[in-house]
């Protein structure tokens, strides 16, 4: 059984009115506006319920948590498997795989190591709730681990299939290791509560190219491929009439789709996803053949490396020196803005986001900040104070109003 920690008691919260009373697991009225699933109790929905924050515990054996930590500083291993055990909710998995989490450039910076749980490493079939894998992430870059929570809302409320989220604490052993985000993962159960029928390929991409994430026995990399092969062609047009390979996108892409994900990301704005040119993204091939794009990992957006004056036709984030590998996103969005109905589209899109679910994240980002503070303030491994908690959440509200009134500056409306 997982060992429960007590209850903070009520603190005052200098940014926020009203206590939020915590909720069931299930009993989540958090999400009664979001599009619905189509089978959001029946499956994951307890582990990604945000009207609590939930607890898991992962165990090992002594050995096995020396070596798991041996893994961790001062450069952590990301391929290494560690037999563990899981338990949430009185529910405990035996039989698990953990490895670190990777993302940071410095470890020795990180106070407490970043989970990927999985379930079917040593069993194919093996599932927890229905899922096959969970991902803690305790991003040390800041005080308030709520930016991912938000922004995966906001997507999800502009009816973009984007992940869930919630808080997790998180003990090893019993042992507290603190607050960390929770986040769905991008997998074939992920697709079985959002497409009827989830049948599709997913893809991601890295520097080593396309991988293919669901239906791996078919090999099939020719919806991708023939993605970069527009790329290339538009390329090398070097500025001459895009207008065939426009056809060609509209054939392969849901271009609407398309463009209203990369929108979003550019109100919010991101740092490392398709708009910038970088890796933070997936790849759909809905029923009717064309692709469809899924965000993944937004936690730096709303941050101080994702200025409130980011240009939103061309703010390229981590990518803006040019000396990343550059994924598909950055060429594709380009080859796009050059129909005017598609670029007028996509300035009709950044409208919509911004005044809908980015203008409605101020509330909800009150609501989730005063939920999460209490856990902060008993988070042994925090990444700051309570005070710079407090602070932190007012700089996102703060940054989303700067975000909105520059946008109606730049985009004249």
């Amino acid at each position: 059984m997982t060992r429960r920690w007590a209850e903070a008691g009520a603190l005052a919260v200098a940014i926020l009115l009203v206590a939020c009373a915590p909720g069931r697991i299930g009993d989540d009225d958090w999400n009664a506006d979001e599009p619905l699933l189509l089978h959001p109790k029946a499956k994951t929905g307890p582990l990604y319920a945000e009207s609590i924050v939930v607890d898991f515990d992962i165990g090992f054996d002594a050995a096995t948590w020396q070596a798991f930590l041996a893994a961790w500083k001062p450069q952590k291993d990301t391929g290494t498997w560690f037999h563990c055990s899981f338990g949430f909710d009185g529910i405990r998995f035996l039989d698990a795989a953990c490895r670190h989490k990777g993302g940071t450039d410095d470890p020795s910076s990180e106070k407490k190591p970043r989970f990927v749980v999985r379930f079917d490493k040593w069993d194919g079939d093996g599932r927890f709730l229905g899922v096959r894998s969970i991902n803690l992430e305790a991003l040390p870059e800041f005080a308030a681990p709520v930016r991912d929570r938000l922004v995966l809302w906001m997507m999800r409320q502009a009816g973009i299939p984007a992940p869930r989220a919630n808080n997790a604490r998180v003990t090893v052993n019993g042992e507290p290791m603190g607050l960390y985000l929770n986040v769905e993962d991008l997998d074939h159960e992920f697709l079985e509560q959002r497409f009827d029928p989830p049948i599709g390929n997913l893809y991601h991409q890295d520097d080593k190219g396309w991988h293919l994430d669901t239906n791996g026995s078919t090999g099939d990399l020719a919806p991708v491929a023939a993605l970069d092969t527009l790329v290339a062609d538009w390329k090398a047009l070097a500025g001459a009439d895009s207008s065939e390979l426009q056809v060609s996108a509209k054939a392969l892409l849901d271009v609407g789709e398309v463009l209203r994900e990369s929108a979003a990301e550019m109100v919010l704005p991101t740092i490392d996803n398709f708009s910038n040119g970088l890796w933070n993204f997936f790849v759909y091939q809905a029923v009717d053949r064309r692709l469809i794009l899924m965000p993944w990992t937004l936690g730096e957006a709303i941050s101080r490396r994702a200025p409130a004056n980011a240009d939103p036709w061309t703010f390229l984030g981590k990518n803006a020196s040019g000396e990343l590998a550059q994924s598909v996103g950055q060429d594709l969005r380009s080859l796009l803005f050059e129909s005017p109905a598609w670029k007028a589209e996509y300035a009709d899109d950044l409208v919509a986001f911004r005044d809908g679910p980015y203008a409605s994240g101020r509330a909800r980002l009150q609501r989730i900040c005063e939920q999460v503070r209490p856990y902060v303030a008993e988070d042994p491994n925090a990444y700051g104070t309570v005070q710079q908690f407090d602070a932190e959440c007012i700089d996102i509200r703060d940054r989303i109003t700067q975000r909105i009134e520059y946008l109606k500056s730049a985009l004249g409306r």
